[in-house]
């Protein structure tokens, strides 16, 4: 799992339309949608550490242990339906998102939810080589890394997606 993380902190401004002169990322919100199963807390966790589990000398317990294949699951299962939905609840499809932007969690899950989706390469946007999986701070970050060299016209649909340990996991339908 070393590999999989980059440092990161993001901080979101949320302000009432027209109250800023500056140039709002997003204009409105459409929809979101929030999810939770806590059953898959023993496939993403550290063992050891705090007051429920005190460290010991088993050095073992304090590392990250995912269980990639049930994590890559639960991103097939559970992000891409939700997704689905969501769209269906507001009478989209797929193509009608000009541009996800997906948790990166993985090169793997990213392209796993790219074919689940079967969307087009030009509708999503990915930052995972320079910076790596910056957990919940990835969509932020996103974000900005993408519209600090990228534009979409007024009005374009925006879909953000997180999701990680837990497993937790929300969806996001957003105007620009």
């Amino acid at each position: 799992t070393k590999l999989l993380f980059g440092d990161g902190a993001s901080v979101t401004w949320v302000a009432e339309k027209n109250s800023t002169t500056l140039e709002p990322m997003i204009s409105e919100f459409v929809d979101f949608k929030c999810s939770s199963d806590g059953s898959g807390f023993d496939k993403f966790i550290i063992p050891a550490g705090g007051c429920r589990t005190p460290v010991t000398d088993d050095i073992a317990k304090t590392k990250i242990y995912m269980n990639g294949l049930q994590v890559l699951n639960f991103v097939n299962s559970k992000v891409t339906v939700q997704i689905k939905e969501i769209l269906s609840q507001n009478q989209m499809s797929p193509d009608d998102i000009d541009m996800y932007f997906f948790h990166q969690a993985s090169k793997l899950a990213l392209d796993s939810l790219g074919n689940y989706l079967k969307m087009k390469p030009t509708q999503t946007f990915s930052n995972l080589t320079n910076i790596g999986n910056t957990v919940s701070s990835s969509v932020p970050i996103l974000l900005k890394d993408y519209f600090t060299s990228n534009t979409l016209v007024k009005d374009s649909n925006i879909l953000m997606c997180g999701f990680g340990v837990g497993f937790s996991w929300g969806s996001l339908i957003a105007k620009r």
